[in-house]
């Protein structure tokens, strides 16, 4: 202890001062006592001028990991800073190769749906010319069936009435005493007047 003092509350210095003093004091520190009413209420540290303080192996310790972890940080921070640097160009390189790849992707995926409308296009003009095409050939086959059906009711008219199967030598007399001899004719002849003719014929045989 260098002395003691009586405290002024009006001086602003000493309160500061109240502020800045040390919970623990060094070891070997020299000190000013402040007090009122004989009563102590706070110290100060003094200064000596012209001698420097010793500091203590513990404060100088810690001071000087604290350098060495500023040292470390700096380093530690410049090295983040060129690595940071070096990611943030490959970023853009590769955003910037991305871009293009997508771009020329797109183009060719534009070109492709170009040519497969084209495509369509073509398909739909020759579907609709084929069906056009299929419908006259439907048109076409049935005409043919027509003609057909009747060469063959013209040929089948046209045969002689003998060759209907199940009409005998003697039936076929009877037809052609009729006037039939012909399997048109035949189709032509009402059944009844068959019928009623051989009927009779019958009758005059068994007399």
């Amino acid at each position: 202890m260098v002395s003691v003092k009586t405290y002024d509350p009006s001086s602003s210095g000493k309160l500061k001062a109240f502020y800045r003093t040390p919970s623990r004091i060094p070891k070997g520190s020299k000190v000013e006592l402040y007090e009122t009413d004989g009563k102590v209420l706070f110290y100060t540290l003094v200064k000596e001028e012209g001698v420097v303080g010793k500091v203590p192996d513990d404060v100088k310790a810690e001071i000087d990991a604290l350098e060495r972890r500023k040292v470390t940080l700096g380093k530690t921070a410049k090295s983040d800073r060129e690595a940071l640097a070096v990611n943030q160009a490959l970023m853009n390189e590769l955003r910037g190769m991305d871009l293009a790849k997508l771009r020329e992707g797109r183009k060719a995926e534009e070109a492709e749906l170009k040519a497969l409308k084209a495509q369509l296009k073509t398909l739909k003009k020759e579907r609709t010319a084929e069906a056009k095409e299929l419908i006259k050939l439907q048109n076409d086959i049935r005409r043919i069936s027509e003609m057909r059906r009747v060469i063959s009711v013209e040929v089948a008219g046209s045969r002689p009435v003998k060759d209907v199967p199940g009409v005998t030598a003697p039936i076929n007399a009877h037809l052609r005493e009729l006037g039939i001899r012909t399997v048109g004719e035949l189709t032509k002849t009402q059944p009844e007047k068959i019928r009623k003719t051989r009927v009779l014929t019958l009758a005059k045989l068994g007399n």
